[in-house]
């Protein structure tokens, strides 16, 4: 791993051998936590211990940030941001273990982080060096949030009305943002999120009283209605982009 890093390094000084020093910062990237954890398994240290997770996902994220630093390279984001995602989770399950007053925050954790995501990639998005990776951030960003968002929201007789109220305007508002930035994968990710908001609701309150065969009726032509929408949404505003 330090060996491929190395020769990356030497050849990203060659615009001519730029393609061959991304393979090698690749490769590197790869096989350098697999060395790091070997290297601490050899020396007797229990690598599934979340301490050490945080002390390895630290030390990757410190190198391939630093190596951004230095050589503004889209490759060094992208695993920057993978090893700080291990580093937020290690360091979370290091600090809260197994105590019982924060066993209710671990279902926020993927609400925070997508919604770090969702930031990084409007940041990224006039960003000409790390643009490749906004829609990517936006895609894992949305899942990462909604998902976090509806389970919040629970399901009846125990769901959370604050969470079921916030959702459907959490969903418009990143559609609302997907139209302003003229971001597909914001559109796209909002209008399933959305579909699955109205399954959920219609699932939720009304196959009981209507009957389910009804409650499919009505959320069928709910879609129906949502999809010719958003296709008129991407026509007009994302097509000619």
């Amino acid at each position: 791993g330090i060996l491929t890093y190395i020769l990356g390094a030497y050849f990203i000084k060659e615009d001519r051998w730029g393609q061959l020093s991304a393979a090698f910062f690749l490769i590197s990237a790869l096989v350098l936590p697999i060395g790091i954890f070997t290297a601490y398994q050899s020396a007797g240290y229990d690598v599934g211990s979340p301490l050490v997770m945080v002390v390895i996902t630290a030390v990757l994220t410190a190198l391939f940030g630093l190596s951004y630093w230095f050589y503004r390279r889209v490759i060094f984001t992208l695993f920057t941001i993978i090893f700080a995602t291990g580093l937020y989770f290690s360091g979370l399950i290091h600090i809260m273990g197994n105590n019982p007053l924060f066993q209710e925050t671990y279902i926020y954790q993927p609400l925070v982080l997508g919604l770090a995501y969702l930031l990084l990639g409007y940041q990224f998005s006039t960003d000409r060096a790390n643009a490749p990776l906004t829609g990517w951030l936006y895609t894992f960003g949305s899942i990462s949030f909604f998902v976090s968002v509806l389970s919040l929201g629970g399901y009846f007789p125990s769901q959370n009305i604050f969470w079921e109220l916030a959702a459907p305007l959490l969903i418009a508002g990143e559609i609302a943002l997907g139209i302003r930035v003229k971001s597909r994968s914001l559109l796209i990710w909002g209008s399933i999120f959305l579909m699955i908001y109205i399954l959920k609701i219609t699932g939720e309150y009304f196959s009981q009283g209507l009957g389910w065969p009804l409650a499919l009726v009505i959320a069928g032509f709910s879609l129906i209605g949502l999809g010719y929408y958003l296709f008129y949404l991407n026509k007009k505003y994302l097509s000619a982009n």
